[in-house]
């Protein structure tokens, strides 16, 4: 079964994403997707919108060391960030990612809210059911390829 994920992603992050110089995304937690789910990306501040997507190519969660030796080319990180970031844990998760879509028009906060009352952008991730997907799919037609 596809999932969909909803994944609040700082700015620096998703426009290397978006642009595919930065081809995994780290996470602390591991997400229940799989290769093929999609990826909804959350722009944080100061955009504070729904700004495109990406298909999952593979997830991978490993000790920490081994996955810095697999990612570090790709993840858009300095390895001292890396480091920081996955503080305190012995293993990380990285979502690679494959196609990704830039919409021609984000979907600021205030829509999202509008159209979907008590809308609040993830702290990491949240699971998109059908309901939300079908909120959404009237914003997002006219996407274009990233």
């Amino acid at each position: 079964m596809k999932s969909t994920l909803l994944l609040s992603i700082h700015p620096r992050f998703v426009d290397g994403i978006l642009s595919g110089i930065k081809r995994v995304e780290l996470r602390r937690r591991l997400p229940r997707i799989s290769s093929q789910d999609t990826v909804v990306i959350y722009e944080t501040v100061p955009t504070k919108a729904i700004v495109g997507l990406f298909v999952v190519k593979r997830v991978e969660r490993l000790p920490v060391k081994q996955l810095w030796r697999n990612v570090r080319g790709i993840a858009g990180v300095t390895r001292t960030e890396f480091l920081d970031y996955f503080d305190g844990l012995t293993e990380g998760v990285a979502i690679f990612t494959g196609k990704t879509e830039r919409f021609n028009r984000p979907i600021p906060l205030f829509e999202l809210r509008a159209m979907w009352p008590g809308f609040h952008p993830p702290q990491g991730f949240r699971y998109l059911d059908d309901e939300a997907l079908e909120l959404l799919r009237p914003l997002t037609p006219h996407r274009r390829a990233a």
